[in-house]
């Protein structure tokens, strides 16, 4: 039966998901490659990985079309696909534009839904009650009945290389003799830059020796000359060697500085389907929008002296294996 990914959301954090849980399940799957149906900018990375992939307006996209158009495109894609065995839907129980009514979803045999906050509530959503399964990638589920699978993670820190490995990927000495600081961003590429060039500046006057390198899965224009800046995929495969972390407040980053135990220093960017103020509030560094290079130096050397904090348990981090587990049940 055939299974589709619906991935729909900015950034990357949605994909990500969904190429975490598909190299797990693909094996599963016999000749048939599954689709995924996503918004972001970075579905190459799906390409890159052999799957078949289908784009639609993501939600910035959608503000610049007429009302509705984003939706009727949604609609008429998942209706041309054919009879599908599987939908996973990510985080969006209704759709990122409202398309996924009850009527939409019955064109599917099986629903699952991967549900966290700020994609819709069960008392809200109107389509909530169609899924089959609905999972939570978080090791707490934030609502009843729902079933935790763990963060869902593209390596987990089992899975990672070495610190000596990483850090010669990243071009820098086996045996690290300072601190690695990793700034790492995903979003807009306005956005990307704006973060880059204050974690750099505020590098420039830290006072203390120590590595940079910028990941980002973006061509960054200027900053192409720059050798410090890499597109490692997925980036998690290099964290082992990172002693600071500096990043948003999306899904990923923090799923990520928590189960490899890395020191973050995170900033909330602003989403139209995401809460990161809310995310990265609960952290204890945070850092402040408005800051300017005198406040980011100094947040970089408070966090650098705190302690490495303690990495989550194995059981806490094996969201994707047991995620792609649920929908292999639904496809036999």
């Amino acid at each position: 039966m055939r299974l589709a990914w619906y991935a729909l959301g900015g950034g990357l954090g949605h994909l990500q998901r969904a190429l975490a849980v598909l190299r797990w399940l693909r094996p599963r799957l016999g000749a048939e490659a599954p689709l995924v149906v996503t918004s972001s900018a970075y579905a190459h990375l799906a390409l890159a990985e052999g799957l078949p992939c289908l784009r639609l307006p993501g939600a910035h996209e959608a503000q610049a079309l007429p009302e509705g158009v984003a939706s009727g495109l949604a609609r008429q894609a998942l209706a041309a696909l054919g009879p599908i065995g599987c939908l996973v839907v990510d985080t969006f129980p209704d759709g990122l534009h409202g398309e996924l009514t009850p009527a939409v979803l019955a064109g599917a045999t099986h629903k699952v839904l991967v549900a966290r906050p700020g994609g819709g509530t069960p008392e809200a959503s109107p389509a909530w009650g169609c899924y089959d399964r609905v999972v939570a990638p978080l090791p707490v589920a934030p609502w009843a009945g729902v079933e935790a699978v763990g963060w869902v993670l593209a390596r987990r820190p089992g899975e990672a290389l070495a610190p000596a490995d990483a850090r010669r990927r990243l071009g820098l000495p086996a045996v690290a003799d300072r601190p690695l600081i990793v700034a790492m961003h995903a979003g807009d590429p306005g956005e990307v830059v704006g973060l880059f060039g204050l974690v750099r500046d505020a590098s420039e006057r830290l006072g203390q020796p120590h590595d940079l390198r910028f990941f980002t899965p973006l061509p960054l224009g200027g900053w192409l000359v720059d050798p410090r800046v890499v597109h490692p995929w997925p980036a998690s495969e290099l964290l082992e060697a990172v002693d600071l972390l500096v990043t948003g407040g999306g899904y990923n980053a923090t799923a990520e500085a928590d189960a490899f135990g890395v020191r973050a220093l995170q900033v909330a960017f602003r989403r139209s389907h995401d809460d990161q103020a809310a995310r990265v509030g609960q952290r204890a560094r945070a850092a402040q929008p408005g800051w300017g290079v005198a406040e980011w130096t100094a947040a970089l050397a408070a966090a650098l002296a705190a302690p490495r904090p303690t990495p989550l348990s194995p059981a806490d981090t094996d969201g994707a294996r047991r995620l792609a587990l649920t929908v292999a049940d639904l496809l036999r």
